[in-house]
């Protein structure tokens, strides 16, 4: 994982610009998204750290390797209004509107978006190197697939601004078998000329 937060880094500022594409195109919003600093995190932290009402999606590759993707509780609530036709104008906040757990209904209206979210986060990281798809959304942040405690995640954090007292976050987290490190090409040896031959069989005439 260490060896690939200089490649998360610069992966999340192209993140950033393709999150503030796909808010145009799915829910007719501005918004700023920027990026903050990619770090490693145990999985204890980012399981305590997640509110009532967040969306959570369980990411998975094709060998099972586990990462997870979350919204905050106000931002899920803002993308559910959205989807479902409401006002652009009415700004994410905490209210009674935040919802405390996710119904079946609310899963399946807010999985499209968060599935372009992660398609946005594999097209500028490269599929070769990271390559998850949503296997599941879950109802509450308790229902999260029990890891070791300290499980070592690297996360991918973004902040997303839809006002002036707006301050969402949006992360993905992945596990280090989620990421498959780009394999160095090794340099084929150079033939030995026929010349260099010759000087290796006069140096070992004189040693021996």
């Amino acid at each position: 994982l260490r060896k690939s937060l200089g490649k998360a880094d610069d992966v999340a500022r192209d993140w950033a610009a393709e999150l503030r594409k796909l808010l145009r195109r799915m829910l007719g919003v501005s918004a700023s998204v920027r990026e903050s600093n990619t770090d490693i995190i145990p999985y204890s932290v980012f399981a305590q750290s997640i509110p009532p009402g967040a969306a959570v999606c369980v990411l998975r590759t094709e060998d099972g390797a586990l990462g997870f993707m979350m919204m905050s509780p106000s931002f899920t609530t803002y993308v559910l209004n959205r989807r479902l036709g409401g006002s652009a104008q009415q700004q994410p906040s905490v209210s009674e509107d935040v919802r405390t757990f996710l119904s079946a209904v609310d899963r399946r209206i807010v999985r499209p978006f968060c599935e372009e979210v992660v398609a946005a986060l594999i097209s500028t990281w490269g599929k070769d190197e990271v390559s998850v798809a949503i296997s599941e959304v879950l109802a509450r942040p308790i229902d999260l697939p029990k890891l070791a405690q300290f499980e070592p995640l690297l996360r991918l954090p973004l902040s997303v601004s839809l006002g002036l007292e707006s301050n969402e976050e949006l992360c993905v987290v992945l596990t280090g078998t989620a990421i498959k490190m780009p394999k160095i090409e090794e340099k084929a040896p150079e033939p030995v000329r026929s010349s260099d031959r010759g000087r290796m069989a006069a140096r070992l005439a004189l040693a021996e």
